[in-house]
């Protein structure tokens, strides 16, 4: 059912000086049975010439849509409806992967026994970024059978990188009515409840985070897209994992604080959370995060929105 093992997904916006890299890393692969898809958020640089030149150099099929601008989570929907891959991959334009990524990535998703495939999801790895310094935490142990929801349990932390079934991808879309944004981990979070994931300590990608970026900017982008928050964080409080207190905490924090982005009623709040004692503990700091949140959406140089594309 799948031409290539790998579809390699990398969502755009006005990145066109960045994706030169990424496309040389791709080229170095020692493992070469892969797709580039390429979904444009509707760029107004010259994205279109840049991918045209990779095309006519590239050892490897290249698939470039525009769409309208919208928003990474919808770019990642339509590259999964257009995936030709049996594993799915997300690259942004400033990641690149070290040469041996996708072989790497390939030996531990065989490594898993045929019996057990069904129940996995896929694979991750480690990433660095660009001076060598591990983002976050690492893994356990060396090969960490696990899924999102344990790790946060376990306080792994940091961004990772990997590549997931591309049935699993379609069985979970990214929900695109909840604005113009959506955090990955709520689909991962949902993946979690059905699937496990093969974790292991080795790095396969770099991070060059942008000062302009969607990380370097994610709490004003979340208050720009208050459902989607909102929704992150009940689902995680609804969970029946159990986390430490103090996570649980934040979670409620954070979900007192986009809920008044939402402008969602008090008494609805109250009723969303099943412990009263929680929601009174936390809800003071949700309404000062809040406030902050307000205060520097003000200040010169900042947007009363946050409508932004994919990095």
């Amino acid at each position: 059912m799948h031409k290539f093992t790998y579809t390699v997904f990398t969502p755009t916006y006005n990145r066109a000086h960045l994706l030169p890299v990424l496309f040389d890393s791709l080229r170095r692969q020692t493992f070469a049975d892969f797709e580039w898809v390429i979904v444009d958020d509707g760029s107004s640089d010259d994205t279109i010439e840049v991918v045209d030149a990779f095309k006519e150099r590239s050892p490897f099929p290249i698939t470039f849509l525009v769409q309208e601008h919208g928003g990474k989570h919808k770019g990642i929907n339509l590259g999964v409806r257009v995936a030709r891959g049996r594993l799915f991959g997300i690259a942004d334009s400033d990641d690149y992967f070290l040469d041996d990524a996708l072989a790497t990535c390939l030996r531990h998703y065989e490594n898993i026994p045929p019996a057990e495939k069904g129940r996995f999801a896929g694979v991750t790895g480690l990433c660095v970024t660009e001076t060598g310094d591990l983002v976050g935490s690492s893994f356990p142990s060396s090969v960490y059978d696990s899924d999102a929801l344990e790790l946060v349990s376990k306080r792994v932390t940091g961004d990772k990188a990997g590549f997931i079934r591309t049935e699993v991808m379609k069985e979970f879309p990214f929900p695109e009515n909840m604005g113009s944004f959506v955090p990955e981990a709520l689909v991962w979070n949902r993946m979690a409840a059905r699937y496990k994931t093969r974790y292991f300590n080795h790095v396969i990608m770099v991070r060059d985070y942008q000062c302009d970026g969607l990380s370097s900017r994610i709490a004003q982008i979340r208050a720009g897209a208050p459902r989607s928050s909102c929704t992150y964080y009940l689902e995680l409080l609804r969970s029946e994992r159990r986390f430490p207190i103090d996570l649980t905490l934040r979670y409620c924090s954070n979900y007192v604080r986009f809920s008044l982005h939402n402008r969602t009623a008090l008494k609805n709040q109250i009723a969303a959370i099943a412990s009263s004692t929680l929601f009174a503990t936390a809800a003071p700091v949700g309404l000062a995060l809040y406030c902050l949140d307000k205060y520097k959406m003000k200040k010169p140089g900042q947007s009363a929105t946050f409508s932004e594309g994919v990095s």
